[in-house]
């Protein structure tokens, strides 16, 4: 069943925008008619599909309240459930991730060590060029791991685009 929607916003007789009839989801067109933005509004938390239609189907059935994790709150020390830190990687760029991994260093230059040590990495001898980026976003995640906030300061100096809304109140480190 597809969730009932209400159009908010549109473009030449496109839908841009929607809400759920009873204002628990919405839906925004990312970018283009390929990518909306499925937000929860009670809880804030948020992922992507691929169409309008997907994200109604996905509200209707519970495929987005499982992804979103709704029945638990996010685990000890996590900014974020799973399923939104999913979708939230899979928006980030090659150049994003390399330039989420600089910030880190920059401002937690210590724990990025440690971490990069998991990796069997030097930070005297990393240079985000040599990186690839499915390596950085493994060390990315691990970062997510040890330091939630400072991979969380990282997305918003790269990609402020993609906090999820019910982070823009979060302290940073």
């Amino acid at each position: 069943m597809m969730t009932p929607i209400v159009i908010t916003d549109d473009f030449r007789g496109e839908p841009q925008a929607a809400v759920s009839t009873d204002r628990f989801w919405t839906y925004q067109q990312v970018c283009g008619p390929a990518l909306w933005s499925v937000t929860h509004v009670p809880t804030g938390r948020r992922y992507w599909v691929a169409g309008l239609d997907q994200a109604r189907q996905e509200t209707g059935d519970g495929t987005a309240a499982a992804r979103l994790e709704l029945d638990r709150e996010p685990r000890p020390g996590k900014a974020m459930v799973e399923g939104e830190r999913t979708a939230i990687r899979g928006e980030l760029t090659a150049r994003d991730l390399t330039r989420m991994l600089d910030h880190a260093r920059s401002h937690a230059a210590g724990m990025v060590a440690d971490v990069l040590a998991r990796f069997g990495l030097r930070p005297d001898r990393l240079d985000h060029r040599t990186v690839a980026p499915a390596r950085a976003g493994q060390i990315l995640g691990a970062v997510y791991g040890t330091a939630p906030n400072v991979w969380l300061d990282a997305l918003r100096a790269v990609r402020p685009d993609l906090v999820p809304p019910h982070l823009d109140r979060q302290p940073t480190t």
